[in-house]
């Protein structure tokens, strides 16, 4: 079996990041074994793109999470060889679809209801985003028959060993924070592309205004690029607010407190994942599918979620900060429920089995 799996590149998003770690997990597990090859192709690289596109027949599966035109022309060539194909939907492209510039704009949804009516498999990152997929194309009728199966596999990330004494020193510094000695040191890592995203800093500034009235000094970082960065940075940017850009997650990570992510559109970020594989205690909003990511192993959430509004936000970062007990006990719940339900090693076998049963098939 040999599978080519696109991103676009270079590997500095969320989706580029996490098809980038997929593939080398795959890659380190399954890589020349029992003749099976699964190689890598940047989309946006035009080197990367020509070697693959001259090597395509080679392959007998093409699985891309590129929305690039060398996506496109190298997933026309897999279908006119009649060869195997996968696209994962990591965005809801019917939202996306506003923000995007002409002419991509018009494009954009025609050419996603193209690949969901011809791909053999699509999967999805958490049943949020397939049922608002599912609930369009049903709505609008715009795809009479599609012959692809759907599966959601969730993201994934590595995640270590408990890091018990990283998050013990954090716990030193509380009394001083909540006495006003010393300062929250606050974490938000967002996309400045999309409006219903970046409109979760609008929230995450007032909760600071919240909790510097309520004594607390703040030292609130915030991560990620997009075209609105200067915008945000023009109207929020202080001696206590500071704007990243691109940022190294995990360096941001360890100075962290606590990670805060309030949006108004997501998927299964990727962010949160990251927080809580180094038991980083997270307050997210409770929209899209980041409940998926708080479900839990016993059927009840683990704590963390928040409707979006500032006052209830800023009273739950003072519950948290303000008894070192239960900021341990979210530290760990949080941490387990990642490795249990989000280790990349689990993801990446169930991406191997659907390779394999879908060559299988192919054969039969």
């Amino acid at each position: 079996m040999k599978v080519l799996l696109a991103l676009e590149g270079p590997v500095e998003e969320g989706p580029n990041t996490w098809a980038n770690n997929l593939y080398m997990n795959l890659s380190k597990r399954f890589n020349n074994k029992n003749g099976d090859t699964i190689d890598q192709v940047k989309t946006r690289n035009v080197k990367a793109f020509f070697r693959a596109f001259i090597s395509f027949r080679k392959y007998d599966i093409f699985h891309f999470y590129s929305q690039s035109p060398g996506a496109a022309i190298l997933f026309l060539l897999f279908k006119i060889l009649r060869k195997k194909t996968i696209y994962t939907v990591h965005g809801n492209f019917k939202i996306e679809a506003k923000y995007k510039p002409w002419p991509i704009n018009w494009l954009w949804i025609p050419a996603h209801l193209f690949v969901i009516k011809n791909v053999d498999v699509l999967t999805f990152p958490s049943n949020y985003i397939k049922k608002e997929v599912n609930d369009y194309l049903e709505s609008t009728k715009l795809i009479k028959k599609s012959k692809s199966s759907q599966y959601v596999i969730h993201n994934g990330i590595h995640v270590g060993e408990y890091p018990k004494d990283f998050i013990l020193e954090k716990l030193k510094k509380f009394n001083k924070i909540i006495s006003g000695v010393s300062s929250l040191n606050i974490l938000s890592l967002t996309s400045f592309y999309f409006k219903p995203k970046t409109e979760g800093i609008d929230l995450l500034v007032e909760t600071n205004k919240i909790l510097n009235k309520n004594g607390i000094k703040t030292e609130v970082r915030i991560g990620g690029k997009g075209h609105q960065l200067t915008e945000y940075k023009t109207r929020y940017e202080s001696e206590n607010i500071k704007f990243l850009g691109y940022c190294n997650i995990e360096e941001e990570n360890k100075l962290a407190d606590i990670f805060v992510h309030l949006s108004y559109l997501d998927n299964l970020p990727l962010v949160i994942l990251h927080a809580g594989a180094i038991g980083l205690p997270t307050i997210a909003s409770e929209i899209g599918g980041i409940p998926e990511i708080f479900n839990g192993s016993e059927n009840k959430a683990i704590w963390g979620l928040t409707t979006n509004d500032a006052k209830t936000v800023a009273e739950k970062i003072i519950k948290l900060i303000s008894d070192e007990k239960f900021y341990l006990e979210v530290s760990k719940s949080q941490y387990k429920n990642i490795k249990e339900h989000f280790h990349l090693t689990t993801i990446s076998t169930e991406f191997w089995n659907i390779y394999k049963n879908l060559l299988k098939n192919f054969y039969l």
